[in-house]
């Protein structure tokens, strides 16, 4: 995450910068941090749309109902 930081400080445009943050994000954990870098690559180049579609969601499931 510290490269893509560094990149994005260098280039605040540039989209895998951000998309590369948002991965590194997602194997952290952060899932609404990892989305968040995500859309912002999506805004700046819509190839990285697929990205987000691989995204768990961000509210949890339900738990299951009791019979």
């Amino acid at each position: 995450a510290a490269c893509a930081l560094d990149a994005i400080k260098a280039d605040a445009k540039y989209a895998g910068a951000h998309a590369l943050l948002g991965l590194a994000l997602q194997q952290a954990g952060d899932i609404p941090g990892a989305r968040a870098a995500l859309e912002r690559a999506a805004r700046l180049d819509p190839r990285w749309r697929a990205s987000l579609a691989q995204l768990p969601p961000l509210t949890p499931a339900p738990p299951p109902r009791e019979k």
